[in-house]
C-alpha cells in the first residue's frame, strides 16, 4: 500500500533539503567551459585520450563537448563520458521550495480562485460573508485540498 502523499512530502522534503543546499553551491561552481572539458583538462587529459577511451574520434568529441556546454547531451551519453573520466554522473530534480510549501502555496492559491467568484456573488446578491468569514472558507477549502494533492494539479 502506498503511502498518504502528505507523509511522502515530509520524508522526500527532509532528503532534497541537503540536495537544495548542493544544488546552489553547483549553480556558482558550473565551470563556463563545461564539465567534461574542464575536467578533462584537469586531469591533463588531451582530447585525443578522451576520444579514445570513448571509441569516438576528436571532431566528435569536440561536438559532445560543445552539446554539454549547450545543455542538449543525452544523459546517457554523460553518464559514459563520466564513467571514461573516472567518474559519475549525478543527477538530480531538485524543487525551489520545499514540497509541502509548494503544496500549501497551491492550496491556497486554488482555494482563493475558487472562492473568489462565489464571494462576489453573494456580495452583489447582499448575502456576502465577513471578511473573516470568508477568509475562513478558503482557509478550510485549502486545508482540505493539502489532503487531496492530485486535486491541485488538474
Amino acid at each position: 500500500m502506498s503511502q498518504p502523499p502528505r507523509l511522502t512530502a515530509v520524508q522526500l522534503d527532509r532528503k532534497l533539503a541537503k540536495l537544495r543546499r548542493a544544488a546552489g553551491v553547483l549553480r556558482a561552481a558550473t565551470p563556463k567551459g563545461g564539465y567534461v572539458a574542464t575536467i578533462r583538462t584537469g586531469l591533463g587529459m588531451p582530447r585525443q585520450a578522451l576520444a579514445h577511451r570513448l571509441q569516438l574520434d576528436q571532431s566528435t568529441l569536440a561536438q559532445l563537448e560543445k552539446a554539454e556546454r549547450a545543455g542538449s547531451i543525452s544523459l546517457n551519453r554523460l553518464r559514459r563520458v563520466a564513467a571514461a573520466l573516472e567518474g559519475e554522473l549525478v543527477y538530480a530534480i531538485v524543487p525551489r521550495e520545499s514540497l509541502q510549501k509548494t503544496l500549501s502555496q497551491r492550496a491556497r492559491k486554488l482555494a482563493r480562485a475558487c472562492t473568489a467568484p462565489v464571494m462576489r456573488s453573494m456580495a452583489l446578491e447582499k448575502q456576502g460573508l465577513s471578511g473573516a468569514a470568508a477568509k475562513r472558507q478558503e482557509i478550510a477549502l485549502a486545508a482540505d485540498l493539502e489532503r487531496r494533492p492530485r486535486k491541485l494539479w488538474r
